[in-house]
């Protein structure tokens, strides 16, 4: 959320100057570092899953720290996919797409609430409440990706990395 709001600062400042390129430029490193950090959350939450879920307050006496290391887990998943979608939802409206993000964030909620009957319906336990979230984060991401498959691929995609600004 850091990064989008600083990202979102500097490219509305960018946009005013007409300098598109540079727009660009800002959208994909900070889309990249976001990416990034998000992996390395998810496999730090992977690796001690343990000593964070006794740090949330789980005890092996009462049995939940058993099942909220599964949780941890099967949400550091789609880690990666909840941050980049955080990221981009409010660059994406800034770039005029409030329709696309509108259409992710329906189609996630959906997912989500249609995975977790399916999981509790089958038996997945809290493993696969946090797996239907991780996925349904994932479906979100690839709705928001798809902007990048658009002929009008907007203000963020202009200049060196995208469509020159006379194409639009």
């Amino acid at each position: 959320l850091l990064f989008s709001s600083g990202s979102q600062v500097v490219i509305g400042r960018k946009i005013g100057q007409n300098k598109f390129e540079e727009v660009s430029r800002v959208f994909f490193t900070s889309l990249v570092f976001t990416g990034i950090i998000a992996v390395v959350i998810a496999l730090i939450i992977c690796v001690f899953s343990e000593p964070v879920s006794v740090l949330f307050g789980a005890r092996s006496d009462n049995g939940t720290l058993s099942s909220t290391m599964d949780y941890l887990v099967s949400l550091a998943i789609g880690a990666p996919a909840h941050l980049l979608t955080l990221y981009l939802i409010p660059l994406f409206q800034l770039d005029e797409k409030k329709r696309l993000v509108d259409s992710a964030t329906v189609i996630m909620t959906v997912v989500n609430i249609s995975l977790n009957i399916l999981f509790v319906l089958n038996h997945a336990g809290i493993k696969g409440i946090g797996l239907s979230t991780s996925i349904s984060y994932y479906v979100a991401l690839f709705i928001l990706l798809s902007h990048f498959f658009e002929k009008k691929k907007g203000i963020l995609l202009q200049g060196k990395f995208g469509v020159s600004r006379a194409s639009l």
